[in-house]
């Protein structure tokens, strides 16, 4: 008997120490596991204890944690037993150590160029090292042209929407407050709300007029045909979603003067990639390539695609 115990309260750290902490989202579950779920109902036990199977099974025991958002962690246990037999408990997981100072306390804008040594012992790519370097230079098709601040009048609840955002930003790293000598120089883009897809207002910044003067240059992705060939019956997925993706990745600070933007009489700039430029999703998919390639070497399979890792 193989009783699988699913517990969100007790803790175990999911770290390697050659890989940059990133901050992950949501952990998700793509297969239900609940007593009442068709599949798992013939073995699953939520409080650990035994239950039947519908064959003689023998399962290996199998731990997987992950991090959640930085600071939350769960873990799924997987006990080894035989068809009719219980599992021995699980011994309590203790620390070997005391715990230090999460990784997470640094505000994630840019977080990862300070974990160069980690990146230089899973890669020689003289590219990706150099994003990490602070040296993400946007790639420009032609000169830009300097585009000037334009002020739009917005309702009383937009501002306080937008200035609720701003300082969020400013506490995650991911913009700073332009220097008063440059104040109305460079490029500058709309800030502004947006409706979701459900409910409520999202604010984006609006790069469609810089975006004009960036290559378009492409590059892989995964396919689905990918995934599913690589897939076997009775495989289980966990779906891990990076929270603030690409604030990961620095800009280079020569070129954050053309990621302004204005609220109300405020000047900001990006010190990071921002949300809706061109350039991004190529920077961060060829970056995170790097982890991508070396988690099998570690014996962790993952299918990664854009922010949304399998």
């Amino acid at each position: 008997m193989a009783p699988v115990s699913l517990d969100t309260k007790r803790t175990l750290p999911w770290r390697d120490s050659r890989i940059p902490g990133l901050r992950l989202g949501p952990l998700v579950f793509q297969l239900p596991l609940t007593p009442s779920s068709p599949l798992f109902a013939p073995f699953v036990s939520t409080e650990g204890a035994p239950c039947r199977t519908p064959h003689p099974t023998t399962v290996p025991p199998m731990l997987f944690s992950c991090c959640v958002a930085g600071d939350v962690e769960s873990h799924v246990s997987v006990g080894q037993g035989t068809r009719g037999l219980p599992s021995p408990p699980l011994a309590p997981l203790q620390p070997p150590n005391p715990p230090s100072p999460s990784p997470h306390s640094r505000p994630v804008g840019g977080r990862i160029c300070h974990h160069l040594p980690h990146w230089e012992s899973i890669t020689t790519d003289r590219w990706v090292l150099q994003i990490i370097q602070k040296r993400n230079s946007l790639p420009f098709e032609s000169a830009p042209l300097a585009i000037p601040p334009s002020l739009c009048q917005l309702p009383e609840d937009h501002l306080t929407l937008l200035s609720k955002e701003v300082a969020a930003l400013l506490a995650k790293g991911a913009i700073e407050k332009v220097p008063v000598p440059e104040v109305g120089r460079g490029c500058y883009s709309r800030y502004f709300l947006v409706p979701k897809k459900d409910t409520g207002l999202r604010p984006i910044l609006d790069l469609q007029d810089f975006n004009y003067f960036l290559k378009k240059e492409k590059f892989k992705m995964l396919t689905l045909a990918q995934v599913l060939s690589a897939l076997d019956p009775g495989d289980w997925m966990v779906a891990l979603d990076f929270q603030d993706a690409y604030f990961h990745i620095p800009t280079l600070p020569a070129h954050r003067h053309y990621l302004r933007f204005v609220k109300g009489h405020e000047h900001y700039q990006f010190t990071v990639l921002p949300f809706g430029l061109t350039s991004a999703p190529r920077v961060f998919t060829k970056v995170m390539a790097v982890v991508a390639a070396h988690l099998p070497r570690l014996g962790v399979t993952v299918f990664p695609y854009h922010d949304d890792w399998l």
